[in-house]
């Protein structure tokens, strides 16, 4: 089973939603000085197994994007180590959705890991041109059921947080029935680098708690940038979800994993 939503979506740049016309000003001035070449590849190892080269920006013309999803930030190198030290209880044979995938680093990682199924989701246009991209070349999209039908197993989707979500949720509960038949939400929902303004703060959790199964996991990979976590934290008791961090370096920055509070 294959299904389709891409014809669905609607045009949006990040920056057209977050920008205002003295920031539309200075990044015209600053386009007569842009990097006459600013793609790269980035190329990535994880062991001697997985290999994932990704078309994008480069890191340097980061702060300058219209769409940050095109390019790397260093969050997504914590998550994606985390993946790799937690795959058997985080990874295999989980049903994962990435929020914020950008370039797809850390969905592609997942799904060669082993996961049952990851959905790679993106609000912004350009973004998702590029992540469908570099999904293309590193994956082998499709699996066969024992009836001979194909299912994808890394997909990607549009989704903007606070937007629609319940027909999303239906939606990818008709796909995801067809690899899991008791699927009510996903294992794992997981995001690197995605919260630099206060205001999607709350939209991101209510994406989160609508989209996450009952027993699920948000892992949410922070790197300290103009919000504090400290209204991470705040909105996430408010969604009635604990959380326990995983910060190595002790820096503030690193992996902070929310669940469900039990009920008593």
């Amino acid at each position: 089973m294959s299904t389709s939503f891409q014809g669905e979506e609607e045009q949006w740049i990040e920056a057209d939603g977050n920008g205002n016309v003295a920031e539309q000003e200075e990044d015209i001035l600053g386009s007569l000085f842009a990097d006459p070449d600013p793609t790269d590849v980035f190329f990535f190892e994880f062991g001697s197994n997985i290999k994932i080269p990704l078309r994008g920006i480069k890191a340097e013309n980061g702060q300058t994007l219209h769409s940050t999803g095109l390019t790397l930030w260093r969050a997504s190198h914590l998550l994606c180590n985390y993946l790799v030290s937690h795959t058997k209880e985080i990874v295999e044979n989980k049903t994962i959705l990435e929020l914020g995938a950008g370039l797809g680093l850390c969905g592609i990682l997942a799904h060669k890991l082993g996961t049952r199924s990851v959905v790679l989701t993106d609000g912004d246009t350009d973004t998702l041109a590029e992540m469908r991209h570099n999904v293309l070349i590193n994956t082998n999209q499709t699996t066969e059921k024992q009836d001979g039908s194909k299912i994808s197993t890394i997909t990607c989707r549009q989704l903007r947080w606070g937007r629609n979500v319940d027909t999303f949720f239906e939606q990818q509960k008709q796909v995801q029935t067809a690899i899991n038949e008791r699927w009510n939400g996903y294992d794992i929902i997981m995001g690197s680098d995605i919260i630099y303004v206060e205001e999607i703060i709350e939209p991101l959790f209510q994406t989160v708690v609508t989209l996450l199964g009952k027993d699920g996991k948000f892992l949410l990979a922070y790197a300290r940038r103009n919000v504090s976590i400290d209204l991470v934290f705040a909105c996430a008791q408010r969604h009635d979800l604990t959380w326990t961090v995983n910060c190595p370096d002790n820096n503030g920055e690193g992996i902070f994993i929310f669940e469900r509070r039990l009920s008593l």
